[in-house]
């Protein structure tokens, strides 16, 4: 039996949304800053604590549902999309 995760954090992929056609290739990945800060505290809470970087792993909202174990034997005790509201910086 799969270990029991008390939290999912999704870090969801903004480019195509954001950038368009230019995301695919002039558009860097950053990292999933805000997911990470979220995930240190959680962690020091002693919470266990998995990231899905769907930005930089290319993932659809399924292929997320697929690794986030719903469609699996391991059901997270919560989900939370962590989402910045930046926006893209200017050229």
């Amino acid at each position: 039996m799969a270990k029991q995760i008390d939290l999912i954090l999704i870090n969801p992929a903004s480019r195509p949304a954001v950038y368009q056609s230019l995301g695919q290739e002039l558009a860097a990945v950053e990292p999933p800053v805000w997911a990470r800060l979220m995930a240190s505290f959680c962690i020091q809470s002693g919470l266990t604590v998995l990231i899905i970087d769907a930005e930089a792993e290319e993932l659809g909202p399924r292929q997320v549902a697929r690794s986030s174990g719903w469609c699996g034997p391991c059901w997270p005790r919560s989900l939370c999309m962590a989402i910045s509201l930046r926006p893209p910086p200017r050229t």
